[in-house]
């Protein structure tokens, strides 16, 4: 048999960060096995993903032995002894990705994170159900390439990695934390964003100001605050004078309708400038 290896193996230092649990990532590696590889562990707080892509093989981990087929995901955690042998007729090929957890985040992992989760589990063998393989082949290739950005895109899949491989533990369950619903001002302000975009040609002051609960006057500054470009940019104001809320009165609009600090309304849409800007009569 032809034992041509292309064997691609990255000695890193890279950290990537989950539930304020900093892991570091020495080494990240593809290996095609044609000689068994001795069994040996790993020290205190360092865990190794083995995810097998093609060929044949066996795993021997703490004297009971696996088979390993394409699609095999295994982990092994502190002190766990582990060594392969690959099939003859078909020689296995493996990623391997080496995590170490700093001594100092070793103690404060939160209880039932994802970080906390993946520690937990001193070794682990099954079939891969999360596509690990896709995210193996696209952390080389940003790896092989470094295109712009391509630190952020490693951390990012390694990050992903980590979750699922808990996600192979659990079988998918629901998730305990959430994210936070948004803010009240980033809230209002979508609300504004979405009226100039979808209801610009019926829109008034008055109905916005009830819809954000606030009252007129609230909602003139609100607007104020979140469209107004710099006072240096000087342009003539729309008149609003009337219910309409492009009719209004601006509190910065000068009594003889001269030059006035801009009030950018949002143009989401070709009508909303129509609707909501003209001159003073």
């Amino acid at each position: 048999m032809n034992q041509t290896t292309n064997n691609t193996i990255y000695g890193l230092d890279v950290k990537t960060t989950i539930d304020n649990t900093t892991f570091l990532i020495l080494n990240i590696a593809f290996e095609h096995f044609f000689k068994p590889l001795p069994r040996h562990s790993h020290g205190n707080n360092s865990y190794e993903l083995h995810y097998i892509p093609n060929g044949l093989g066996q795993a021997v981990i703490d004297g009971s032995s696996y088979e390993l087929t394409p699609g095999t995901l295994y982990m092994t955690g502190p002190h766990v002894e582990h060594e392969q042998i690959p099939s003859p007729m078909d020689p296995m090929t493996e990623y391997s990705i080496y995590f170490q957890l700093q001594e100092e985040d070793a103690l404060l992992v939160f209880s039932g994170s994802t970080a906390d989760k993946f520690l937990k589990k001193r070794f682990w063998i099954g079939p891969d159900t999360q596509n690990l393989g896709v995210l193996m082949e696209q952390l080389f290739y940003e790896l092989k390439y470094k295109y712009t950005g391509y630190m952020i895109q490693v951390e990012a899949l390694l990050q992903q990695c980590l979750v699922k491989v808990v996600r192979n533990y659990e079988g998918n369950r629901f998730s305990k934390q959430h994210f936070a619903p948004s803010n009240l001002i980033d809230g209002k302000t979508l609300i504004i964003e979405r009226a100039f975009l979808y209801h610009y040609e019926t829109i008034t002051l008055e109905n916005l100001a009830k819809t954000l609960g606030l009252s007129v006057r609230q909602t003139e500054r609100f607007l104020k605050n979140i469209t107004a470009r710099p006072s240096a940019e000087k342009t003539r104001s729309p008149n609003v004078c009337g219910k309409n809320l492009s009719d209004r009165q601006t509190p910065e609009h000068h009594a003889d309708c001269g030059e006035t600090e801009l009030l950018h309304i949002p143009t989401f849409h070709p009508g909303v400038s129509t609707a909501l800007r003209h001159h003073c009569q």
